[in-house]
């Protein structure tokens, strides 16, 4: 600490400078005011600069200067000037270095992004293994007709019914699926991407997969289960992926249903598809961009088993989106796709 010695002309006045620390603002400047000009002359000549006096004495920059001149004691400008500048310089590197490290860390809400040169073939909803054959050949066989390599599933894998609150609803009636039925469905399926998509192939995990890991109450962890599942795919614990410009989400609630695309898209400020819903829907936002439902490969009648109300099956529409040339075209019924050009039904 900069403290000047017993010998320092500033010795005699140290129990007065105590005493003004902590001293509120106006009796310490009535204090200052009748400091004698002996004072300030005698903290020039102890301090080599105004930054050594301000440590010392508790008293700021603004303070010192401001008296110093009221009583015309002269100090020395450059080495003040020289002080500046070098706090300065100190002050650059310190944002330097912290920006550097600001830098490095990875915001825990960027959302991944997948290669847009590339072609993807995406699929909403699986609810595995409540798929419907019908859809997953179709699938299958449009990808490879396209010449489309990689895959990006958009969550909702499973439908892990034999550890769900389900499984109490339906137990009477005996037709919830064993989980490990379930699980060699899945990786049955796993696999049959597995070989039909060799280049990338990326899962995302959602409220399915987290209700999962909820059930097992902290048994497994997603690491172990999904990286042995997926084998030859990675998975990413998000609901969002970005395609190019397209943003991909997955989510689920009534307003999936009703709002949600058009109010990300026009958010967001680009073209916006949801998965979720249970529905396939192509059209344009009230901002003018491209949005949709990507409905999935479900197996309609099957998922029916445990809705309170059966007549809304009749609302779910199944498809699937190829992304290609910058944008998402869509495969289904409802857009009169011509599923005999793949060599399917």
């Amino acid at each position: 600490m900069d403290t000047p010695e017993s010998t320092t002309p500033m010795a005699k006045w140290q129990g007065l400078i105590e005493s003004m620390r902590g001293m509120h603002a106006k009796p310490k400047s009535k204090v200052l005011r009748g400091l004698p000009r002996e004072f300030w002359v005698d903290l020039v000549a102890a301090y080599p600069s105004l930054t050594h006096a301000e440590r010392d004495t508790g008293l700021t920059r603004n303070t010192l200067t401001k008296y110093l001149r009221d009583n015309g004691v002269e100090y020395d400008q450059s080495c003040v000037k020289s002080e500046c500048r070098e706090r300065d310089s100190r002050i650059e590197q310190m944002m330097e270095r912290l920006f550097q490290n600001l830098e490095e860390v990875t915001s825990p809400h960027e959302i991944p992004r997948l290669d847009p040169t590339k072609k993807w073939a995406i699929t909403g909803c699986l609810h595995c293994p409540t798929v419907d054959p019908v859809w997953i050949k179709r699938f299958v066989c449009a990808a490879r007709a396209r010449g489309v390599e990689n895959i990006l599933a958009t969550g909702d894998l499973g439908n892990y019914d034999a550890l769900s609150w389900f499984t109490q609803k339906d137990g009477e009636q005996g037709t919830t699926t064993r989980f490990q039925v379930e699980l060699d469905a899945m990786r049955l399926m796993v696999e049959l991407f597995d070989q039909v998509f060799t280049g990338e192939r990326v899962y995302m995990l959602t409220n399915h997969e987290k209700r999962l890991l909820s059930m097992l109450k902290g048994e497994v962890d997603a690491e172990d289960l999904f990286t042995s599942l997926l084998r030859y795919g990675k998975y990413i614990n998000r609901s969002h992926v970005r395609i190019g410009e397209n943003l991909i989400v997955h989510a689920h609630g009534r307003k999936v249903l009703s709002s949600l695309p058009n109010e990300l898209s026009m958010v967001a400020e680009r073209p916006v598809y949801v998965a979720g819903a249970h529905r396939f829907m192509i059209g344009q936002s009230q901002s003018g961009r491209p949005v949709g439902h990507l409905a999935g490969l479900y197996w309609s009648e099957r998922l029916g088993y445990y809705m309170k109300n059966p007549k809304r099956l009749n609302t779910y529409v199944n498809g699937f989106f190829f992304y290609e040339n910058g944008g998402l075209t869509p495969y289904s019924d409802l857009v009169n796709t011509d599923w005999g050009e793949f060599g399917c039904e």
